[in-house]
Formats: C-alpha cells, sequence, structure tokens
C-alpha cells in the first residue's frame, strides 16, 4: 500500500518511491526508441517519449505534494 502523506513515507518506501519515478521516465523513452526503430521514425519516437515521461513524473510529483 502507497503512504497517503509524505509524513508517512520512511525507510524502504521511499525507495520504491523513487524507483517508480525512474520507471515512469524510462518506460516511455524505451517504447519511443522502440518505435522509432519499428517505424524508421528516429527522432519522433523519442522526443514523444521525452515529453510522456516528463508529464507522467509531473503528474505523480503533483499528486504527492499536493
Amino acid at each position: 500500500m502507497v503512504p497517503s502523506s509524505n509524513k508517512e513515507i520512511k525507510g524502504f518506501a521511499l525507495y520504491v518511491e523513487l524507483a517508480s519515478l525512474g520507471v515512469e521516465m524510462v518506460a516511455p523513452i524505451a517504447l519511443g526508441a522502440y518505435l522509432d526503430t519499428y517505424f524508421s521514425t528516429k527522432p519522433l519516437g523519442i522526443v514523444s517519449g521525452i515529453i510522456l515521461g516528463v508529464l507522467g513524473i509531473s503528474f505523480h510529483i503533483k499528486k504527492r505534494l499536493f
């Protein structure tokens, strides 16, 4: 279960939260790179993945802080 407030995040739960942020950033970029090689649209997929990753992390951080 994910802690509901910042005070409840302690120890290992903090590392799990940080790891989930990393996955939220890397997964769209990896998917974009795969789609670039599959459809031969070199920069479009990676750039889209970066934008989606940053937006995903932004919404996640906003949800956790507010």
